[in-house]
């Protein structure tokens, strides 16, 4: 006997159509989209707070050092930094606060200080020592020769400028200069420093984190500077 409740055999066995399964990968598709930009702005999050820590972290060692040091900033520094440092390397800055970050003392051989590092430069960079950070080479005041904060090394090695102290800093106005910023070649366009060993674009979108004289930590937005 015919069981009549039994939906024909080929509605039973009818598959998904074209239009029914389009319409899937698409659902699929949309929610990957979803939480793949989900997952982008946790890490952009992420990357913007180690950014902003490891310059917390310098700031408070060069305060540290500047207090053992007369109140004289750290250097001669170079312009470019990165998180390699060495008893070779004398205008580094892992050279200058390795005691004051916690990281081994300077050998002749190269050390890597991981706190002057920061994951979104490390993710993208062409090699171990590209440069990390970018030191200000000079503060500017109305009627006053132009002063390289950190100091002046010459080719030979030689320190032709020393640092400036803090208290003479102040008056180029501490919080309103920044000291230390997350280096890329837009710097050296705009401002004339810099190799294409730089990221090609800032590493934290569109913003730079920026260490500031009076040690405070900014994030600026890529239209405003520095």
């Amino acid at each position: 006997m015919v069981n009549k409740s039994s939906p024909p055999m080929d509605k039973r066995l009818r598959g998904f159509t074209l239009i029914e399964l389009l319409v899937s990968l698409g659902i699929v598709a949309l929610l990957s989209a979803f939480v793949l930009a989900g997952v982008n702005r946790a890490r952009s999050a992420a990357d913007r707070a180690a950014t902003a820590q490891s310059l917390r972290s310098i700031g408070t060692a060069m305060q540290s050092y500047a207090s053992d040091h007369n109140f004289e900033l750290p250097g001669p520094l170079y312009n470019a930094q990165s998180a390699w440092y060495s008893s070779k390397n004398p205008g580094a800055l892992g050279t200058f606060l390795w005691s004051y970050l916690g990281c081994p003392e300077p050998l002749p051989t190269s050390r890597e200080c991981k706190v002057i590092n920061n994951p979104a430069n490390e993710r993208i960079r062409a090699a171990t020592d590209t440069p990390v950070y970018l030191m200000r080479p000079e503060v500017t005041l109305k009627g006053a020769p132009t002063t390289p904060p950190f100091g002046i090394r010459d080719s030979k090695g030689i320190t032709t400028q020393r640092p400036m102290r803090l208290q003479a800093l102040a008056g180029y106005g501490l919080s309103t200069n920044w000291a230390m910023v997350d280096i890329d070649q837009q710097i050296k366009r705009v401002q004339g420093w810099g190799t294409s060993s730089y990221p090609k674009s800032p590493v934290l979108g569109n913003v730079r984190m920026a260490l500031y004289f009076d040690w405070h930590v900014s994030a600026v937005p890529i239209e405003e500077g520095p």
